[in-house]
């Protein structure tokens, strides 16, 4: 029995392989993404880096933290095919995904990250909280007694922001969509399976409170530990959407072949939704 235990099909090499796996991907992630390549910068070249003038400074930061997005992007491409059992290449499938999405990615980092940006600038200004990296001081409520009903609005707007990040990059990994149908595919998937998208959210946040109440070391897990784990909910979401139940179906879905019509996939994929939506407000209909 203790034999095969640690044989090659056994648990301590299967699970002991994952664990090194998310740990390379950590590393992966938190190097392409921008925080460990900045943290090096600022280590190795801290002296030039603070030497140039602030906004030089911003921009390098910037550029590099909007990497994110293809770094994140092409960690649940990896996670994803770990949960559905597909023969995976860790470096190999990262650095496809990487490239594939990297300017879709960086295009919905950047609206995500402006639209986050004015909304912390609208929620402090009603506060009167000053944010220093952002540039922006203010002294008192700026909106007055307006500032009572706009900061509920503000509010709600940046939670459903949260809810739209939360499966945007896992579904830039998964399908191949255009960049507006994406971001509306994820507010509905958000909103319509809200129980997922809650646990989503609490996971991370254990995970964080692991890494701070429990040892640092679970700090090389954090992100694609929380990738593998969402990637098994996420899993369960998009195969209520994916055209036929075959499984050889669903892995053609995202392969990045030359010869994979993307087009059609990304027309049945939207005709899907809009088919259910109309269906959804048939029902509502017969029902009054």
């Amino acid at each position: 029995m203790l034999g095969d235990f640690f044989s090659l099909d056994g648990p301590f090499f299967k699970y002991g392989s994952l664990v090194f796996d998310l740990l390379i991907l950590d590393f992966l992630w938190m190097f392409l993404s921008g925080p460990l390549a900045l943290f090096l910068i600022m280590v190795y070249a801290g002296e030039i880096l603070f030497s140039l003038p602030v906004i030089i400074f911003y921009l390098i930061a910037l550029l590099l933290i909007l990497q994110v997005g293809p770094a994140t992007t092409a960690m649940f491409y990896v996670t994803n095919r770990k949960v559905r059992e597909d023969d995976s290449y860790l470096f190999k499938d990262y650095f496809k995904s990487y490239k594939m999405n990297y300017k879709q990615s960086i295009i919905i980092t950047i609206v995500l990250f402006v639209v986050i940006a004015i909304l912390a600038i609208n929620i402090s200004a009603i506060l009167g909280i000053s944010i220093p990296f952002l540039g922006f001081a203010v002294q008192g409520n700026m909106f007055g007694s307006m500032g009572n009903i706009l900061l509920p609005l503000q509010l709600f707007i940046l939670l459903e922001v949260i809810f739209v990040t939360i499966y945007i990059y896992p579904m830039l990994a998964r399908f191949h969509m255009g960049t507006v149908q994406l971001v509306k595919t994820a507010f509905i998937l958000a909103n319509k399976h809200l129980v997922t998208t809650i646990i989503s959210a609490v996971i991370f946040i254990g995970l964080v409170a692991l890494v701070f109440i429990i040892h640092p070391i679970f700090f090389f897990f954090l992100f694609s530990g929380y990738a593998m784990l969402t990637s098994y909910l996420f899993e369960r979401v998009f195969k209520k959407y994916i055209p036929g139940e075959d499984d050889e179906v669903e892995k053609e879905l995202d392969e990045y072949s030359d010869d994979y019509d993307y087009d059609a996939e990304q027309a049945s994929l939207a005709d899907i939704f809009k088919q259910k939506r109309e269906e959804q407000q048939s029902n509502d209909s017969d029902e009054k």
